[in-house]
């Protein structure tokens, strides 16, 4: 149902709200900065619509009405209520308050973005933050299309006209259980053809680069395709197969002795935070300064 416009307006209530506190219509004149005169119309505008008056005079004195008391506590609360939009509006303005939707890859949000995360909400603890996780492409394309505000993925970067600036760098890895025949001497690629690749989904950056990695090699390497670096490493554990992984995604087995890096070349890459660019909302921005350590940085193509 469609809600009525009040019978009166903001300035009405202002003036008779600063009237009654001043107890005297010079005195909220001087306070308002307007004339006696324009004080006065606005209090009669207002009585003239709640069909109430709300003032009373005895002699030279002035009070409020019954009513006028009445009015008076509701104009108050109402003031607030005002105070609290501008508030709110400065607030959002500033980037105190608002939200920022974020995407990650994986191995960003298990190992990368926890830091960056810390350092925002210590700075905004009013901003609500959602963070969603997905390969890097996926992430991009929702960067593009304005369903995230951020993203924080690994090379290589989806095609696009996003900005992006690199922020840390990642080490990609050949890994096995210790007792897996590959642990025993240098691995050369014709070899893998014997062995098991866990492999991430296709259009993940570490499918990208394990592709990278081994060559032509790679569709020859029968395939055990897994959705999560989890399950990559739980597999690898388990003996099924040699993966290729981030360094971090494994740092914990490798320290302790249950993987081991096998003696292949590794691959260095870039972790990248992407954006469109358009202008953020000052949360989002705030949190693209976190990421990217300066806030002059808009990136690049």
């Amino acid at each position: 149902m469609e809600r009525q416009r009040p019978p009166f307006t903001l300035e009405q209530l202002r003036t008779f709200l600063a009237v009654a506190e001043h107890q005297s219509v010079t005195r909220a004149a001087d306070g308002l900065g307007l004339t006696r005169g324009a004080v006065t119309q606005q209090v009669q505008l207002l009585e003239r619509s709640l069909g109430v008056r709300l003032l009373e005079r005895t002699g030279r004195n002035l009070r409020l009405s019954g009513a006028g008391r009445t009015v008076a506590i509701a104009c108050r609360a109402a003031a607030r209520s005002i105070e609290a939009v501008v508030e709110a509006a400065r607030l959002a303005a500033s980037g105190e308050v608002g939200s920022v939707h974020i995407g990650a890859s994986q191995t960003v949000a298990s190992s990368y973005l926890s830091a960056p995360l810390a350092t925002f909400t210590a700075r905004r603890p009013k901003v609500h933050l959602q963070v969603e996780v997905g390969s890097t492409g996926r992430i991009g394309e929702e960067v593009e299309f304005g369903a995230l505000d951020v993203g924080c993925v690994e090379a290589p970067l989806p095609a696009g006209s996003l900005l992006s600036v690199e922020i840390a760098s990642d080490e990609v890895i050949m890994v096995a259980r210790p007792d897996h025949p590959l642990t025993r001497g240098r691995v050369d690629p014709e070899r893998l053809t014997g062995h098991r690749l866990l492999a991430r989904e296709p259009g993940s950056a570490v499918d990208a680069v394990a592709r990278q990695m081994l060559g032509p090699w790679f569709e020859l390497i029968p395939r055990l395709e897994l959705g999560a670096l989890d399950a990559v490493r739980s597999a690898a554990l388990a003996g099924i197969g040699f993966a290729i992984t981030p360094r971090v995604a494994v740092a914990g087995e490798l320290a302790d002795g249950r993987l081991v890096e096998l003696e292949f070349p590794s691959h260095r890459r870039g972790i990248y935070a992407i954006r469109r660019r358009a202008e953020l909302p000052p949360p989002a921005q705030t949190f693209w300064e976190v990421l990217t350590g300066d806030p002059g940085r808009g990136g690049r193509a």
